[in-house]
């Protein structure tokens, strides 16, 4: 499981744009690089930010020229997402996936593993009132029969 699986759990909205990488983050409805991927090859620079891109004075100068048609024509289509971007002096924001854009760690560790039924009587035992170093000699012992 990669950085790319925990990105997905969060989508940015660019504000300032300065934490967003323009290329790989889900700031468009998908991630730049999957959106242009024969334009994604001739990248010079992958982890501009937003912030960054939105400032450059000509967008050509990000590429390996030359361009194909193809690459040219994603080209033109990137610079047209960027042309209605407005970005401003705010933060940019986070919304985790569930619409909070408060972050909580139990709700990523939830994403991440997933569900597990679990033998009720390990429930009881993160519950008891035992002291912990009691309560690990208190567990049954799942080996025997």
């Amino acid at each position: 499981m990669g950085l790319d699986y925990v990105k997905d759990l969060a989508r940015p909205f660019a504000m300032a744009g300065d934490s967003i990488h323009f290329w790989t983050d889900r700031w468009k409805n998908e991630p730049l690089n999957l959106l242009a991927p024969e334009l994604f090859t001739f990248v010079k620079r992958e982890q501009l930010t937003v912030q960054k891109v939105a400032n450059i004075n000509d967008f050509s100068e990000l590429f390996q020229l030359p361009l194909s048609q193809i690459d040219f024509q994603q080209m033109l289509e990137v610079q047209g997402m960027l042309n209605d971007l407005v970005l401003n002096k705010d933060n940019d924001r986070w919304v985790y996936n569930g619409g909070s854009e408060t972050f909580s760690a139990n709700k990523i560790y939830r994403a991440l593993v997933g569900h597990s039924d679990v033998h009720p009587v390990f429930k009881w035992l993160w519950k008891n009132r035992a002291q912990p170093k009691h309560s690990l000699f208190l567990a049954p012992d799942q080996g025997q029969a």
